[in-house]
């Protein structure tokens, strides 16, 4: 009997724990969606609007101040550019990239930085296959990685293990993204109480669920 409970409750774990999984990906991936809607709005905004100079700066910082005043840092000018950012270096994200549920904020932070876009297709592909996190991703970057790929004409090895469900949490960005939207449940949270509570969200659909 007390094998059966061990066992039923390894059962139970493992669907706890992709539920897990699979609620932090889609966190991740609305997050990154709504960041390259907003990237696209200011762009469109931008080039249907006025044509003086500097109106593109005064744009982005008028709208700053507004959500800043509701929402909190996250919309912040230097945030606010890259979001537009976002949208310009990948205009078909929503197409294509939305595939790409491995990567982080921060990871697509660090590609765009890249300017040639054949490295930025790699990298993108590289870091979803190979399950690189930010910093091998940084580093890799910073060492020319896809340059130097070409010019051996090597492979590419990595020793990275695939992220845990928590992976997207511990990006800090995606930290503040929930935090944001979570605000009304968690003023304080920090990412522990956050896994802790294992998606504050998603455990109160659970907990309502089961005693309905």
């Amino acid at each position: 009997m007390a094998a059966d409970i061990v066992r039923l409750a390894e059962e139970i774990r493992t669907l706890f724990k992709d539920a897990q999984r699979r609620a932090a990906v889609n966190v991740n991936i609305a997050m990154l969606s709504v960041y390259w809607q907003i990237g696209r709005r200011i762009a469109e905004q931008e080039q249907s609007g006025e044509t003086r100079a500097g109106y593109g700066q005064y744009l982005i910082v008028q709208l700053s101040k507004r959500l800043v005043a509701e929402f909190g840092k996250g919309f912040s000018v230097p945030n606010l550019k890259n979001f537009r950012q976002f949208y310009l270096v990948f205009p078909d994200f929503e197409i294509g990239y939305a595939l790409r549920s491995q990567l982080s904020w921060t990871h697509y932070r660090l590609i765009m930085r890249v300017d040639n876009p054949a490295a930025r297709t790699y990298y993108v592909s590289e870091t979803a296959s190979q399950f690189w996190s930010t910093r091998t991703l940084e580093r890799n970057i910073n060492s020319l990685y896809y340059e130097r790929l070409l010019s051996t004409q090597g492979q590419a090895s990595n020793d990275e293990p695939p992220p845990a469900a928590t992976g997207f949490i511990k990006d800090p960005y995606m930290l503040e993204f929930w935090e944001r939207n979570s605000r009304h449940l968690h003023r304080k949270a920090t990412w522990k109480r956050l896994l802790s509570a294992s998606y504050s969200i998603f455990c109160s659909k659970w907990e309502r669920a089961s005693h309905s």
